[in-house]
């Protein structure tokens, strides 16, 4: 079952969460500069860095992807109801993170293009 990460606009935030098979630990925050925007650390519950740095984007199925085999088979999923992802006030407000564990279905997975196109598409004739 998908859990909801809970978020909250007050800078800096450290929270356990427990998603089902273990406690993560997430710390949310704000850097300002050219591009500001919010990013998030997780941590196991021994407070081990897993992952640091994540910047909290849209767009991106799996926001943990890429980031090595520590997580492997989780998904991370940012949702923007309205606005931007990159207001200070965003996150628990317009924002929010959705964690799915190994084995569960995200249904914001963006599959692969090739994997839905028909047999008979490949079906073709050589030219004459």
């Amino acid at each position: 079952m998908p859990v909801e990460i809970p978020l909250s606009p007050d800078g800096e935030r450290v929270i356990s969460v427990n998603v089902g098979p273990e406690i993560f630990i997430f710390r949310t925050y704000f850097t300002y500069g050219a591009d500001s925007h919010w990013l998030l650390d997780i941590r196991n519950s021994q407070n081990q860095p897993l992952v640091s740095g994540i910047n909290l984007v849209r767009g991106a199925d799996n926001l943990l992807k890429g980031r090595g085999d520590t997580l492997e088979g989780y998904q991370l999923y940012l949702v923007v109801h309205s606005g931007s992802e990159k207001d200070l006030n965003a996150p628990g407000n317009s924002m929010a993170l959705i964690w799915f564990n190994p084995n569960e279905i995200n249904p914001f997975f963006a599959q692969d293009p090739m994997d839905t196109i028909g047999a008979d598409i490949w079906n073709y004739s050589p030219l004459q």
